[in-house]
């Protein structure tokens, strides 16, 4: 539970799964860019951040992306530029925002969210990610 992200965690060249909880955190540094075996990040209780380090953008082994919040809104749009397909699963996020950033990402392999997410929503999400990226997951 940091205030900020420890900037040491990316000195860790060789880690490949990452977790940690950033209910207090601001802000992920750009030099998170270092992980370069990073494959899964899971990015727990994301309260007060509400940009993704376009730092993420140069994880060319990234192919699995979690991310929890309070429901506000997250700019996502460096994991556009990620050179391989990747999967992303949010909860408690706002879906629909994110589903409008990623809508044109050609990397995009799923678009996980909770089972418990509302119709209405799941209707809003389909209007910008393809029905068969769609995965629902009970959490």
């Amino acid at each position: 539970n940091f205030k900020t992200f420890p900037s040491e965690i990316c000195d860790m060249e060789s880690l490949e799964e990452l977790q940690i909880e950033l209910r207090n955190a601001v802000a992920i540094p750009e030099s998170i860019g270092k992980l370069t075996k990073l494959k899964s990040l899971y990015l727990n209780d994301c309260n007060r951040i509400y940009k993704l380090p376009m730092g993420l953008s140069t994880l060319n082994n990234l192919e699995y992306i979690y991310i929890s919040g309070d429901g506000h809104d997250m700019d996502v749009t460096p994991l556009l530029s990620l050179k391989n397909r990747f999967s992303i699963m949010l909860v408690r996020c706002d879906y629909v925002a994110v589903a409008k950033q990623l809508q044109n990402a050609t990397n995009l392999k799923e678009f996980i969210v909770p089972t418990s997410i509302l119709p209405s929503e799941l209707k809003k999400i389909e209007k910008y990610i393809p029905e068969d990226k769609i995965i629902k997951k009970d959490i």
